[in-house]
């Protein structure tokens, strides 16, 4: 990609989105240091986030943490009692770091939370029955 006629603009993150009045995107970029914001009006617009994962934040959380991953069990609970993590921050036996597994993490974690919250509930909680309540 460095070597074609894209425009790369790295370390940045989206701060506003528009459209201009010929139908272009415009676009304030925001430094991930500093304060100069740059503007730029195109035509496409690829974003491209991720692979340099931080987690300064969690080990404030006094969680259990493998090679910088949090730690869960298999309803994706964390050391701490109630918290509950899924996605490329969790490790576990067998983990293999897809967003597809991401989206079969999810409600198995919320299950485990509901029935946290909830825990006369005697079979899989639904939104809509979480709502009612």
């Amino acid at each position: 990609m460095q070597q074609s006629a894209v425009a790369i603009h790295t370390p940045f993150v989206i701060n506003a989105l528009d459209t201009t009045a010929t139908g272009k995107l415009a676009i304030d970029l925001r430094p991930i240091h500093g304060d100069q914001h740059e503007q730029l009006v195109v035509d496409r617009l690829l974003v491209n986030y991720g692979f340099a994962s931080d987690n300064k934040q969690l080990r404030r959380w006094d969680l259990s943490l493998e090679h910088n991953q949090v730690a869960v069990d298999r309803l994706y609970q964390t050391s701490r009692p109630g918290v509950f993590a899924i996605g490329d921050v969790v490790t576990y036996p067998g983990k293999v770091k897809l967003i597809a597994n991401a989206f079969g993490e999810a409600p198995i974690a919320v299950d485990a939370a509901l029935r946290t919250i909830h825990p006369d509930l005697r079979q899989p909680p639904h939104s809509a029955a979480v709502i009612g309540q």
